[in-house]
C-alpha cells in the first residue's frame, strides 16, 4: 500500500501537538515510527531495548536507534543540540547500521541530519510537521534532488541562503546603509570561511572561536564577530592586537581594506548560530571563489539558489581564453626560473628574475566587458585568482 503523505502530514501535526500539550515526550519516537508504518512487533522490541532492534549507545537515556532508519536522542533544554547531533553522527553506530537520519531534540527545537546527503533540518519542534518532506526517505520516498555539476557551490549557496533568511528575521534592514552593512558582513563571513580552508587561517580557527567562545543561545555572537573583525584589521605589531584575548589575537592581520571600517553586526539567536557553524564546516576549498558574486545573488533571491551553476562562466571555459592569451607564457617563465640552481642564485639572478616576474604579473589588467551590472565578472576574478 502506497505511503499517504497527506495523512502523514496531518498525523505528525497531531503528534507534535500531543507531545507538547500532554507532555507525552517518552512516547514520541515510538508514535513517530508508527506513522512511518514500522511494524508493531519492531516497535515493541525497541521499547524493551532489545539490542537486536535498538542499537542506540544509551537506550537507558531514552535513545532509540532503528537499523537502516533513524537514531533518536532526547536531550535536556540546557544542552547544546548541535554538539549532541555531531556526537551521534560521528558514532560508528551510524555507518555500522546504515542509519539514514539522526534526530536530536529538547522538544522545543529539533535537529535532524540526513546522513546520505549531510543535510540538516533545524526547526521548532511544533513546526516539524511543516517539514514532513524532509522525513520522507524514512518511509522509502526519496526527495527530488536537482542535478548540478557544482554540488559544493549549490550546497554553500543554500546554507548561506538559510543564514541570510534567519538574519533577516531577527534584524531590520530598512535603509540603504543597513543593506550595505549587511553586504559587507556577508563578504567578511565568506572571507573567513574561505580563509579557514585555504591556509590563511589555521584549520578550524574561525569555527572554534564561534563554537567555543560564544553562548549556545547566540546572544553574544555579534560582539565576538565585531571584536574578531577588528583584530583582523590590526597589524601584528599593533598594541591594540596584543590587548585582545589570545583566541582573537592569534588570527593573522589581513591587509587591504576588507576589515578597515567597523559596521554593526546583525544579532543572532541559537538557530542562526547553528547555521553559521554549519556554513563554517563546509569544505570551502572545494567551492569556486569565482562564484561569490553569483552566490550573493542566489542568497538574496531564494528562487535562484537551486540554479546557481547557471549564473557564471565555468573556469574551464575561461582557461581556454586566458591560457593562450598570457597564462602559458607566464607559467613557462616561472618554471624556467624555479629550475635555476639555488646554489648559484647570485650568478643566475634567480631572486631578481622572480621579482621581475611578480612585478609583471601585478601589472596585468583584464577587461571583461560582459561581466554584468552588479557583480565582479568571473573572467576578472578567475584571472586574478590564477595569476
Amino acid at each position: 500500500m502506497a505511503f499517504n503523505q497527506t495523512q502523514f502530514f496531518e498525523d505528525l501535526e497531531k503528534l507534535t501537538t500531543k507531545v507538547i500539550d500532554k507532555n507525552k515526550k517518552e512516547d514520541f519516537i515510538y508514535d513517530f515510527l508508527t506513522l512511518l508504518d514500522v511494524s508493531k512487533s519492531t516497535i515493541t522490541s525497541l521499547k524493551k531495548n532489545d539490542g537486536r532492534f535498538n542499537v542506540a549507545a544509551n537506550p537507558e537515556a531514552g535513545e532509540v536507534a532503528n537499523k537502516h532508519r533513524i537514531y533518536f536522542k532526547p536531550v535536556d533544554e540546557d544542552q547544546d543540540l548541535a554538539k549532541a547531533l555531531s556526537e551521534v553522527i560521528s558514532s560508528p553506530i551510524i555507518n555500522q547500521h546504515k542509519i539514514r537520519m539522526v534526530m536530536v531534540t529538547d522538544f522545543n527545537t529539533v535537529l535532524i541530519n540526513d546522513t546520505k546527503y549531510d543535510e540538516t533540518l533545524d526547526c521548532d519542534f511544533t513546526d516539524l510537521y511543516k517539514n514532513y518532506h524532509f522525513l520522507l526517505p524514512l518511509a522509502g520516498l526519496e526527495r527530488a534532488r536537482e542535478y548540478s555539476e557544482h554540488p559544493a557551490d549549490v550546497q554553500a549557496s543554500e546554507k548561506m541562503g538559510r543564514l541570510f533568511d534567519h538574519i533577516r528575521k531577527l534584524n531590520e534592514f530598512n535603509t540603504a546603509d543597513d543593506l550595505h552593512a549587511l553586504n559587507i558582513f556577508l563578504t567578511r563571513l565568506l572571507f573567513c570561511f574561505y580563509a579557514e580552508d585555504t591556509g590563511i587561517f589555521k584549520a578550524d580557527q574561525f569555527y572554534d572561536v564561534i563554537d567555543r567562545t560564544t553562548n549556545i543561545d547566540g546572544s553574544d555572537v555579534d560582539s565576538v564577530l565585531y571584536e574578531l573583525f577588528e583584530v583582523l584589521d590590526l597589524p601584528e605589531s599593533s598594541p591594540g592586537r596584543h590587548a585582545k584575548p589570545t583566541h582573537l589575537s592569534a588570527f593573522p592581520y589581513v591587509n587591504g581594506s576588507l576589515f578597515e571600517y567597523q559596521f554593526a553586526i546583525p544579532e543572532f539567536d541559537a538557530r542562526t548560530r547553528r547555521i553559521l557553524l554549519e556554513c563554517a564546516r563546509l569544505s570551502w576549498a572545494e567551492i569556486n571563489p569565482d562564484i561569490f558574486g553569483s552566490m550573493f545573488q542566489a542568497v538574496i533571491d531564494p528562487e535562484q539558489r537551486g540554479s546557481l551553476g547557471q549564473h557564471y562562466t565555468s573556469v574551464s571555459n575561461i582557461m581556454k581564453v586566458i591560457q593562450p592569451l598570457f597564462l602559458d607564457e607566464l607559467r613557462t617563465e616561472l618554471d624556467t626560473v624555479i629550475a635555476l640552481s639555488h646554489d648559484n642564485r647570485h650568478k643566475n639572478n634567480k631572486a631578481e628574475r622572480l621579482d621581475a616576474l611578480l612585478t609583471r604579473i601585478s601589472q596585468i589588467k583584464v577587461f571583461d566587458p560582459a561581466c554584468g551590472k552588479r557583480y565582479i565578472g568571473t573572467f576578472n576574478n578567475t584571472s586574478y585568482m590564477i595569476t
